[in-house]
């Protein structure tokens, strides 16, 4: 390894050797460089040797890689407890071939799982021995082997149920007065029942239809904490949630709706996506509640409408006083502007009037207005009846940034999901 000036080097020393030496980790930019430790074995001290190896793989979170070379080593099923992926390479001298293997441990189980990846020829390189099984796929069959879950209880993706194959039924009917969607009757075989807990939900399906495909056993366990329900988020070894117990391989499984971000990947492994959903901007029902003030009676109508009626009143009232001006049968109230107004004005309201026109031409113009002023009245007041019933406010703003400028609303984020580091992240950019 080439040591760059910006890297700075960590030296930890083996306290399990007799002769110790130093492991170098090069830190550069906050990230580690993978390393290689070799380690010299015999056949009967292979065993003493991958569980060493297995102990600095865990101490140094996998960033410095482990090899145990020997000659006649023997490999078998049975692999010290504990999680952990081995490749075991046996050289075949009559032959000048390299037969690789990989090797699966469970921390609930002495039986690992040991399958062939390939033959490695000098002249064709690696044989994949399974072309459709890539390799870190991992294994076809897990041979019974238990995997750990973690998880909360999230609707309807998991729930924690009850265990109800004791009820029986009578004459072909259940004993349960109602349909309990949280109870189990058939307990899924492959199911690792601790106590009386079990579990429901379409992830629990969905795991059950892996385990009956893959052959394998699963416990499901939430975390004691209950502070630790929730998805996790953070950053190196600080991560929460079930992300954290990923990390700390304290489960192979976290069964979630985990969303995919740079950080989280960087630490666990994410299935081919089984869900998609949309981020969306909920609101307290009494946030946006119609409320009685000053301007209820005036956002029936737009401020153009209104408008519109000033201007339509007053072309009416000069029309009116053009036409009745001039006429000497008509009565003092249609002959004087400010008269007419308060007529017309009270046709809008509903409200009769004292004096109507007298000539042909001023009632046709009077006529015309009135039934204007009926359907004007009539849609107003269905408008003002709709405000005071139904709930038709909205939120003052229709994007994330106009929501997040709005001085007037706060913004809840759910602990635990990574929206608030994105938010961050597109801030800065």
């Amino acid at each position: 390894h080439r040591q760059m000036e910006t890297c700075k080097t960590q030296s930890v020393e083996n306290e399990q050797n007799q002769n110790p030496h130093l492991i170098k980790q090069k830190q550069c930019n906050g990230r580690k460089n993978t390393m290689l430790q070799v380690h010299l074995t015999s056949s009967a001290n292979v065993n003493t040797s991958v569980e060493q190896a297995r102990h600095w793989y865990n101490f140094t979170d996998g960033n410095v890689y482990q090899l145990v070379v020997g000659v006649n080593l023997n490999f078998s099923n049975k692999v010290e407890q504990g999680i952990a992926t081995w490749y075991t390479a046996s050289l075949e001298q009559t032959r000048t071939v390299i037969e690789i293997k990989q090797v699966f441990s469970f921390p609930d189980s002495q039986k690992g799982i040991v399958q062939t990846i390939g033959t490695w020829i000098p002249s064709l390189g690696l044989v994949n021995s399974c072309p459709k099984c890539p390799i870190d796929f991992g294994p076809q069959n897990f041979e019974g082997n238990i995997l750990t879950i973690t998880s909360f209880d999230y609707a309807p993706y998991i729930l924690k149920g009850k265990n109800c194959s004791s009820i029986k039924s009578i004459a072909g009917k259940s004993e349960l007065p109602e349909i309990d969607p949280t109870c189990y009757t058939d307990i899924p075989v492959k199911m690792v029942i601790e106590g009386d807990a079990v579990y429901v939900g379409y992830l629990v399906e969905l795991v059950d239809a892996l385990a009956n495909k893959l052959n394998f056993r699963y416990k499901i366990r939430y975390p004691k904490n209950i502070k630790e329900h929730k998805f996790g988020v953070g950053k190196d070894d600080n991560y929460t949630g079930l992300v954290g117990i990923l990390k700390r391989k304290e489960a192979e499984i976290a069964l979630a709706s985990l969303t995919v971000t740079m950080d989280r990947a960087e630490i666990i492994d994410f299935s081919y996506p089984i869900d998609y959903y949309y981020k969306k901007l909920y609101l307290r029902m009494d946030a946006i509640m119609n409320k009685f003030e000053t301007g209820t009676y005036t956002k029936s109508f737009s401020l153009t409408i209104w408008l519109v009626l000033v201007v339509q009143l007053g072309i009416f009232v000069v029309g009116q006083w053009i036409i009745c001006s001039k006429l000497r049968q008509e009565t003092p109230d249609m002959r004087k502007p400010d008269d007419i107004t308060f007529i017309l004005f009270a046709c809008l309201c509903q409200q009769g009037a004292p004096n109507t026109p007298v000539s042909y031409s001023g009632r046709t113009v009077f006529m015309l207005w009135w039934v204007f002023s009926v359907i004007v009245y009539a849609h107003y007041t269905a408008m003002l009846t709709s405000r005071l019933t139904l709930n038709t406010e909205g939120p003052p703003f229709t994007t994330l940034k106009g929501a997040v400028e709005n001085k007037e609303w706060e913004i809840g984020i759910m602990d635990g999901t990574p929206m608030l580091q994105m938010l961050q992240e597109l801030h800065s950019r």
